[in-house]
Parts: structure tokens; sequence; C-alpha cells
């Protein structure tokens, strides 16, 4: 049922996104690159008094294989601590970004991460995969320059993520 849930967000996302040239999209031509990459932060402080600090780091690579639509890898490197213990993830996985209104862009990714969970009682290391929707703006400060702000839903095997990231991307051959 979970898998039937992905497929479902999936395809619907990427109708939306493919329904780009008929919406007055933010153009990026065929055969743009785009290099860059985001990072999120959050800090948690727990009943207990005891703070969680987490930051992530997403580079990336995308090419457009058509107008407004493209196809590429992002990595990821997240590290949270609080007291005691270190948690930290490292990923790869492929995306698909289209653009659909004056900027807007529907994002789908799917990402395979090595964790390892550090404390003083040991340490453990696991794998885990995530599925990850998200809505963001691209807002071009030159025409090669942009930043991103992007909000992402992500279903991963031990819960779901809300998170709000921001990037900067390079555009080259726009």
């Amino acid at each position: 049922m979970k898998n039937l849930l992905y497929i479902f967000i999936a395809a619907s996302v990427s109708l939306f996104c493919l329904h780009t040239e008929k919406a007055n999209a933010q153009h990026v031509s065929q055969g743009t690159m785009m290099i860059g990459g985001g990072f999120s932060f959050s800090s948690i402080e727990n009943d207990n008094s005891s703070n969680t600090t987490t930051c992530a780091f997403f580079p990336g690579f995308s090419y457009f294989v058509g107008n407004n639509v493209a196809l590429g890898m992002e990595l990821l490197y997240g590290r949270s601590s609080g007291p005691n213990t270190t948690f930290t993830s490292i990923g790869v996985g492929p995306l698909a970004r289209g653009y659909v209104i004056s900027g807007l862009f529907g994002q789908v990714q799917y990402t395979w991460m090595q964790d390892k969970f550090e404390s003083s009682f040991g340490e453990a290391k696991t794998s885990e995969s995530a599925f990850a929707v998200g809505v963001g703006y691209t807002a071009f400060l030159n025409n090669s320059i942009a930043l991103e702000p992007l909000v992402v839903y992500s279903f991963e095997d031990d819960g779901n993520v809300f998170s709000v990231r921001v990037g900067i991307q390079a555009f080259l051959g726009r």
C-alpha cells in the first residue's frame, strides 16, 4: 500500500510538472545544466532541556532534457548532534524537476542513505531509503545564478520528515 502511495504521488507530480509549456513557465531551455546545492538547519529543544542540532547539505547536478524539465542526481550529507549522541547520513539519488508557473517548480527524488549513529554506548550503522516530493521557487539574480527556497516532504523507512531548504544554483547554457 505504501508503494502505491509513492507511485501515485510521483505520477501526479510528474504530470503536473510536464504541463509546463501551456502554463507560462519560467523558461529554462533544453540542454541547460544546473549545478549547485541546498542547505537546511534545525535546532530542537527537548522537554528535558537538551538540544539537538541538525545540519544538512545537498549538492547536485541536473540536465534539462526538455524545456523546463530536468533530470539529475543529488548527494546528501547530514549531521545531527545532541547530548552524547551524533547521527550522520550520507546519501545519493536521482531527481526530476519541472517548472510550472513563473519560477515555481515541483521536484521528486529518491535517496539511498548510509547512516551512522554514535553514542557513549557505542555505534551502529544502517542503510535506508527515502522518497521525497517538494515544491520550490527559483529567483534568478541574473541570467545564470538563482536562489531557491524548497519545501520537501520525505517518506523515509523510519518515518516521514518535513523540511525547508535554501539553495543556490548556477544554470549553465541558459
